[in-house]
């Protein structure tokens, strides 16, 4: 990337980049996860609406209102897609973390992953 600097002359800007993987043994000897979807879901449902009035007032104050109210809209619509979801997913996470995620955490703790064959076993 070229910037002019501010003097005229050329300089070479540098862009660091940062990522995380995870590998594929990682992954595998990873613990099981619980499950929080539907409170996710509440969190964006409450925030949604309060962004779409921070953007109609910018966009009135720019003079596209027009826009501003199917911004409106579009983001009421999307707020109550994402109560009802939390609203649905919010039991069902909580059923999976209190029933079926101990199980699958004692079952991995009390596995046992080979890295030669890849294999895993019960102990």
């Amino acid at each position: 990337m070229w910037s002019n600097g501010g003097n005229g002359g050329g300089h070479l800007k540098t862009v660091s980049m940062t990522t995380h993987r995870q590998t594929t043994a990682a992954k595998n000897a990873a613990p099981p996860k619980k499950r929080f979807n539907g409170i996710a879901l509440l969190g964006l449902g409450f925030m949604v609406p309060l962004l779409a009035i921070a953007f109609r007032f910018v966009m009135q104050m720019n003079g596209l209102a027009d826009t501003a109210s199917f911004a409106l809209i579009a983001a009421v619509v999307v707020s109550a897609g994402c109560l009802i979801g939390g609203i649905v997913m919010t039991p069902r996470d909580h059923f999976f973390n209190r029933v079926t995620y101990p199980a699958l955490r004692q079952d991995w703790e009390h596995t046992w992953a080979c890295n030669r064959c890849g294999g895993r076993f019960q102990f």
